[in-house]
């Protein structure tokens, strides 16, 4: 209650009071309550004392999957949700990215009906390896991402032509040509069909069209790619300028360059 109220200083009070008492008067780490406890704790200090949560936190996983007979799937998935975030706010992708792998592994073993926290965990960790430049990891769980949304949630449109874009700008950046231009293809089929009032991701990839055309020798595809941003850019609500003013200053270049 006083959680919810924004009253961190009691309700960080009555949790302690409550853990010690169900640690005197229960089994040791009582997997029915305790771990609650221990995570309503991590909740309350995480934003003064991420690192201290995460222990509290940490200690409520093990519980949950130690002690308990039968997992609170609902609470697990939670559990899992406030590590992951704290590990980000704590900043060390390198034991974030560990824990990935055992949350994984707890999704697989516990959690396996639950395909949309597994599409999002994938789509997380294709995310953390992008941020960290390590490509090929990326891709990796980028693609798992991206067949478990095709099988299960395939109206997702928003989330497919996502995917396809940011796999067409790894394939780009680790020079195949031919893949990234598929994947782009892709992503511009479907936000120019379903989502094209999103206009500054639909321009984002025909930017990433453009550029993969132009690195390929297609200069007329490429063209073509710049002058439907610079046409986009007459709307009444202009999208973003600097991809307006990059695509005419390229149109320009191309033009000059191969007249």
């Amino acid at each position: 209650m006083y959680y919810k109220l924004n009253n961190s200083e009691k309700a960080l009070d009555y949790y302690s009071k409550s853990l010690k008492m169900k640690r005197r008067c229960l089994p040791d780490c009582h997997p029915y309550i305790t771990p609650v406890i221990l995570q309503g704790i991590g909740a309350v200090i995480y934003n003064d004392r991420p690192e201290e949560a995460l222990k509290y936190q940490l200690e409520a996983l093990d519980i949950q999957l130690n002690v308990a007979e039968n997992v609170n799937c609902s609470a697990l998935s939670s559990l899992l949700s406030d590590i992951i975030k704290t590990y980000r706010s704590i900043g060390k992708n390198e034991n974030l990215l560990n824990f990935y792998e055992r949350a994984l592994q707890i999704r697989k073993k516990y959690l396996y009906k639950d395909i949309s926290g597994m599409f999002y965990l994938l789509d997380e960790i294709g995310s953390t390896y992008k941020l960290m430049n390590k490509k090929k990891e990326s891709l990796k769980f980028y693609e798992e991402a991206l067949q478990i949304l095709k099988e299960y949630f395939n109206n997702d449109q928003f989330n497919l032509a996502r995917l396809y874009a940011i796999i067409a700008s790894i394939y780009k950046s680790i020079d195949k040509k031919q893949d990234s231009l598929q994947f782009y293809i892709r992503a511009f089929q479907i936000q120019k069909t379903y989502l094209y009032d999103d206009k500054f991701n639909l321009a984002r990839t025909l930017k990433g069209l453009a550029t993969v055309n132009e690195e390929m020798s297609k200069i007329q595809w490429a063209l073509k790619c710049y002058y439907k941003i610079k046409n986009m850019c007459t709307y009444p609500v202009c999208f973003h300028h600097r991809l307006c003013r990059e695509s005419i200053r390229n149109i320009q270049r191309i033009e000059q360059t191969h007249r």
